[in-house]
């Protein structure tokens, strides 16, 4: 507690002693007109409890707000520090296709999921979902290598990828798997030549929620290398496509 909180305290101490002592001083009660002794305590008593609780309270009062503050200026400032250590951004499903785009052209490793719990799928309604699929295609012709693990509804998609691009590059290869009824979270983990690694998740697909959910992306070490086991572990349980 820094000293100018103890003031109010002190000064309500000093004002309570000074009317104590102004409970002796008989020209006072001669000028309010009280002389019974038993009205001159009880107001003297009173007088000087009531200072020293107001200084007390004021300084109660001054410690609380300055706790308040402290604790919300700690709050602020831990969500500043997680949001600095993730790196977490949030977007739209859209606008994190658009993003991607730019990213998979330089990538040299991408772990990617397609999978839908019903046998819908197998293409992009949207731009930004063309344009993806487009910069996939391109980026394996030049060197990606990519791995992706589908659901049914994309199993037919997938081995056209592989009877296209194969060939040529031999860098494509995907595994089936089969989600069940639950709905699941997609997912796209980048790596660069330069060893910078990143992911991007959401594009829930369930019968509930649809498609149209935001999509969140991290640089945090942590959090891509739980999303390349998984994609590895889902991998290994898929079948050929």
């Amino acid at each position: 507690m820094k000293l100018k909180e103890h003031i109010p305290t002190a000064v309500g101490l000093s004002l309570s002693g000074f009317s104590l002592w102004l409970g002796t001083y008989d020209p006072l009660w001669g000028l309010v007109g009280v002389q019974d002794a038993n009205i001159r305590s009880g107001l003297t008593m009173s007088t000087s409890l009531i200072c020293l609780l107001l200084g007390y309270g004021i300084s109660l009062s001054q410690s609380h707000d300055n706790f308040i503050t402290m604790a919300g200026s700690l709050i602020v400032n831990s969500m500043a520090q997680a949001a600095r250590i993730t790196g977490m951004r949030v977007l739209s499903c859209e606008d994190a296709m658009n993003e991607l785009v730019g990213y998979i052209r330089q990538a040299k490793h991408v772990h990617n999921t397609r999978v839908v719990i019903s046998s819908g799928g197998g293409n992009y309604s949207t731009s930004g979902g063309k344009n993806f699929e487009r910069a996939l295609k391109a980026a394996v012709r030049s060197g990606l290598h990519l791995r992706e693990v589908v659901s049914s509804g994309w199993k037919q998609h997938a081995h056209a990828m592989a009877t296209e691009l194969n060939p040529t590059s031999g860098n494509y290869a995907a595994k089936c798997i089969d989600p069940g009824t639950a709905p699941f979270l997609n997912f796209i983990a980048i790596e660069m030549p330069s060893g910078e690694r990143f992911v991007y998740f959401g594009w829930i697909m369930s019968e509930g929620l649809g498609f149209e959910q935001n999509c969140f992306t991290t640089s945090e070490p942590r959090i891509v290398q739980y999303f390349t086991s998984w994609h590895a572990d889902l991998y290994r349980r898929g079948g050929d496509i």
